[in-house]
């Protein structure tokens, strides 16, 4: 999946608020979305009809939207149908020098919470370029903002 098809998401599920909201796409697929507080790693994914996505209530909310993000990608890049069995995504899911890491799942992750197009439109028709007002507007951490800003090439 590329960038466009990310687009292409958002276009067609999305409810067009910022944040985007990951729960609010997956449960338009029909997934079933559960928060846990008592679960040590941001993220499980139960395959089951339908599937059950659990997120972490124990991590910021900055992370419980990536996680259920990340759930959005695995869903649409197919991952599941390849493992056929449940995900448990602990923090080595998440960070670049681990096994784990998976850059296009990561990149389609930023894509979703992150949409080019808007962090485009925000920034030319709003004139917001401070990138902690852009991480607040997007519900992101700065560096995944900073990360996205140098994929779309915005200075």
């Amino acid at each position: 999946m590329t960038t466009s098809q990310a687009k292409q998401i958002s276009d067609n599920i999305w409810d067009g608020l910022l944040p985007v909201n990951p729960l609010h796409i997956l449960e338009n697929l029909g997934h079933t979305t559960i928060p846990n507080e008592s679960m040590a790693h941001p993220l499980e994914i139960n395959i089951n009809n339908p599937i059950v996505v659990q997120y972490s209530l124990e991590h910021d909310i900055n992370r419980q939207r990536y996680s259920q993000a990340y759930a959005v990608s695995f869903l649409f890049l197919n991952r599941l149908l390849q493992n056929n069995h449940n995900i448990v995504i602990d923090e080595s899911y998440f960070q670049p020098d681990s096994p784990n890491f998976n850059k296009e799942l990561n990149e389609f992750t930023l894509d979703i919470l992150i949409p080019i197009h808007i962090l485009k439109y925000v920034i030319t028709q709003f004139g917001i370029v401070d990138v902690q007002q852009l991480s607040e507007v997007f519900g992101v951490t700065k560096n995944a903002l900073i990360y996205q800003l140098e994929r779309a090439k915005i200075n």
